[in-house]
């Protein structure tokens, strides 16, 4: 059995015997007195020990079967034990590390370009397979005219893939072709000949995509009905992805292979508009209307079109966006997912050079100065060009004070959420916004003033700080 780990681009190849992981490899011997001093040595990075001996392998007349594992240099390689104690024995064993946060798919796909093996198993670094989990994929798939074999698994104690369907619907369009796909393993013997390949944009069902490219390059599956592994559900792990998440990536997939979009949305944007179209196609071009209602509202000021937006909201969450700002939905959707009842983020205005991470408010002459927070200890609410409000605290706080035009409404409407004791949350992620571009943006500056200073004096803000 051959060993090999990858960090910074350097190969380690392992011999037999027991076996230390490291931050940066996997380091192999049968030297006991060397194992108990590098384990007692934290320098070396030391994270776990194997109870267990690598055996002494002879191959066999079998194809060389590449197991591709990826990792975090922080991370145990829990399946390796029952990984040593397979019965299939011509096996490479490749530990791809994730130094650069670059994510399982991007992982994975580096260890196949490492590969040498007629076959490749993508593995997960917290199973633990069956004795003859690995040969009873490769029998099940050499008895076949298939391109890679799947099975069942167990996951907190549930069976999954039993009585599994195995008639796999005909029309590649429909959802339930893509949806049969849904819950086959990571861990699923493939041809190499299949060039397989995760999608690297995807951030969830990435196995499920690669199962459904699969299938539609002509590389079909074939079912192994034997429970092949054990594991545990994972906090942070596609089981336990929000529903927010869950429909979005849903969506993508469907999309990507050219199926018709659920119609389920996830949140309403209400952009308040005036008078520059060119900053708001953009906006729009950026935005996925599969997972999100999107409301544009003009003739009125801003806190009367956002209102007159946000009553037309279909979904639990309502997001105000400015319309001349540059947001990612990867972002919108983190909003969404939030429990918090408002949830504001960083923007970079490219005519001031600068990052403001929220709102601030001072004192000067016994009047409170309003001022944009570039540091998160000056931060008092977060900024008005973009917030995702719950409903339900949308509804309790009556919207924007629409006595305001055009200026000091998101001032008020964040300070009252507050008083209110709304939770709120203000995240890192920085988005581009063409800050006051409209024509007559400042027409009522001084208005606004005077009435953020007679509805917010010193003293009511004092009491919420």
């Amino acid at each position: 059995m051959n060993f090999t780990s990858q960090y910074a681009g350097h190969i380690i190849s392992m011999g037999n015997g027991r076996y230390i992981q490291f931050k940066d490899s996997m380091y192999s011997t049968e030297d006991e007195t060397e194992i108990e001093f590098l384990l007692k040595h934290r320098e070396f990075g030391s994270v776990i020990k194997s109870s267990d001996t690598v055996p002494k392998i002879n191959k066999e007349e079998l194809p060389l079967i590449s197991v591709i594992i990826p990792s975090r240099i922080n991370e145990n390689i829990d399946v390796m034990p029952s990984l040593c104690k397979q019965t299939y024995k011509n096996l490479e064993i490749i530990i791809i590390y994730d130094f650069r946060g670059e994510g399982a798919s991007k992982t994975r796909n580096r260890g196949v370009e490492k590969a040498s093996g007629e076959y490749i198993l993508f593995c997960d670094n917290d199973l633990e397979l069956a004795p003859d989990a690995i040969k009873s994929l490769y029998m099940t798939l050499v008895k076949s005219n298939s391109g890679w074999a799947f099975g069942k698994f167990r996951m907190d104690g549930i069976e999954y893939n039993k009585g599994k369907d195995l008639n796999i619907p005909n029309n590649k369009s429909s959802h339930a072709y893509i949806d049969w796909f849904e819950c086959i393993p990571i861990l699923s013997l493939i041809k190499a000949e299949a060039k397989p390949r995760f999608d690297e944009q995807m951030k969830k069902f990435v196995d499920w995509d690669l199962w459904v490219s699969l299938d539609k390059a002509g590389h079909s599956p074939v079912f192994c009905d034997k429970v092949l592994f054990t594991t545990k559900n994972r906090p942070g792990g596609i089981s336990n992805c929000s529903h927010e998440v869950s429909v979005y990536w849903r969506n993508y997939l469907y999309a990507k292979h050219n199926v018709m979009k659920n119609n389920k949305k996830i949140a309403d944007i209400v952009i308040p508009h005036h008078d520059r179209h060119d900053f708001l196609k953009k906006t729009l071009d950026r935005l996925d209307n599969s997972i999100f209602n999107i409301i544009v509202v003009s003739g009125g000021t801003f806190a009367e079109n956002s209102n007159k937006g946000a009553r037309l909201a279909e979904t639990d969450n309502i997001i105000i966006l400015n319309d001349d700002t540059e947001v990612d939905n990867d972002l919108l959707i983190r909003m969404c997912e939030r429990q918090e009842d408002v949830v504001g983020c960083a923007q970079f205005i490219p005519s001031f050079n600068k990052t403001i991470l929220g709102m601030g408010c001072g004192q000067k002459d016994g009047k409170p100065r309003w001022f944009l927070a570039e540091s998160k200890e000056n931060v008092l609410i977060p900024n008005g060009f973009l917030y995702r409000f719950k409903k339900k605290a949308w509804k309790k706080l009556g919207g924007f004070n629409e006595m305001f035009r055009n200026g000091g409404e998101d001032q008020d409407l964040g300070m009252r959420a507050v008083e209110m004791g709304m939770s709120i949350a203000n995240l890192d992620d920085v988005v581009v916004h063409h800050h006051s571009q409209s024509k007559g943006r400042h027409d009522f500056v001084d208005e606004n003033n005077q009435l953020m200073q007679k509805l917010w004096p010193i003293e009511r803000i004092q009491k919420i700080l």
